[in-house]
């Protein structure tokens, strides 16, 4: 549910909020050892993509 949601953060380019919404995403998958965590790093990826190394780097270490 949190993944879904920061896929929405992302389309509306609020991008801390998604990133944010990934990471809680991926920590419930892991606890819950659900097979879909990679969903997480494509998210990620997704991300990266869009806001460009430089920046995405910037956004991790806030």
């Amino acid at each position: 549910m949190s993944n879904n949601i920061g896929e929405n953060f992302l389309e509306a380019k609020k991008y801390k909020e998604a990133l944010a919404c990934f990471i809680v995403s991926k920590d419930i998958f892991t606890k819950l050892e659900n097979p879909n965590v990679e969903q997480y790093e494509l998210n990620l990826n997704k991300l990266e993509k869009e806001l460009g190394e430089k920046a995405f780097e910037k956004l991790l270490t806030r």
